[in-house]
């Protein structure tokens, strides 16, 4: 019986430990209360995998990875999945010993964040300079063609042009 307590207790003090680990981290990432948390390219990927699953544990985020063909350890994704739970994007189930995690925030979210920014930063806030970049260099499908005349036509209030 005393072997189970200590397990127990070895647990309890496990869970306490990550707590104060993950609260440490957000007073930390959320200093700037203003602005939206970050979400570097590494944190983007282990984003794609919870989206992708919708629930995960960190092994399953870091098998997922690997099958990748990431060189990432199992520590650094739980460290990662840790940043992003402090930083509200993403949560967590820890009633179990071993956590679940999942996306708080949608694909669709972070990309609008992405885009403003890349417009912001490369093109002084301005978008059409980016959609003709985009235009030009990408080769687009006569569907694709058709959605973007569509929303050329509607932007210009062409509503009978088609």
């Amino acid at each position: 019986m005393i072997g189970g307590e200590a397990d127990v207790s070895h647990r309890s003090l496990f869970k306490q430990s990550r707590q104060m680990e993950a609260e440490k981290m957000a007073k930390t990432t959320n200093s700037k209360a203003s602005k939206e948390p970050t979400l570097p390219d590494s944190e983007l990927e282990v984003m794609r995998v919870l989206w992708q699953k919708e629930r995960a544990t960190a092994r399953d985020v870091w098998e997922a990875l690997q099958s990748q063909g990431s060189a990432w350890t199992y520590a650094t994704v739980n460290t990662l999945l840790q940043r992003l739970e402090a930083k509200g994007l993403a949560g967590s189930d820890k009633t179990k010993m071993t956590y679940t995690y999942w996306p708080q925030i949608s694909r669709g979210q972070v990309v609008k964040r992405r885009v403003k920014h890349l417009v912001d930063k490369l093109y002084d806030g301005k978008g059409a300079p980016l959609v003709v970049h985009l235009l030009k260099s990408q080769r687009l499908n006569s569907q694709e063609v058709t959605e973007i005349r569509q929303l050329l036509d509607g932007a210009l209030g062409n509503d009978d042009a088609k």
